[in-house]
């Protein structure tokens, strides 16, 4: 039943309209100068097919929309991861370039201390 609401559309004057010109103009390709039942069928045959090809091109737009935000979405945690990473790499760097300037200094010290002859005075 919710099927069948989701089908089914209202009908308007233009609708009936676009209706008469497909039949009128199946008649005339059928050469002949009055419009009969089967010109009808054949417009409805017409109207139905056109309103399922908008649905399914449609389908067609929102499934392209949705796997563009998935791939926009994806791209979005890869840059986060990346920038994470050389956050983490550059926090990393620091760290190390303070370790190596303490070690400099206690090396100066050291060595300072050597020079005064107070080292190793335990």
């Amino acid at each position: 039943r919710t099927l069948q609401k989701q089908l089914t559309l209202p009908i308007t004057a233009r609708s009936l309209e676009t209706m008469i010109r497909l039949a009128t103009a199946h008649a005339k390709l059928r050469l002949s100068s009055t419009v009969e039942q089967r010109d009808a069928k054949v417009a409805c045959g017409i109207l139905k097919f056109s309103l399922g090809a908008q649905t399914e091109l449609q389908d067609e737009a929102d499934e392209s929309r949705k796997r563009k935000r998935e791939r926009r979405r994806q791209e979005l945690q890869e840059l986060h991861a990346r920038d994470v990473v050389d956050k983490d790499a550059e926090r990393g760097d620091s760290e190390t370039d303070d370790d190596a300037r303490r070690q400099s200094q206690n090396d100066d010290q050291n060595g300072d201390a050597k020079a005064d002859g107070t080292a190793g005075a335990d």
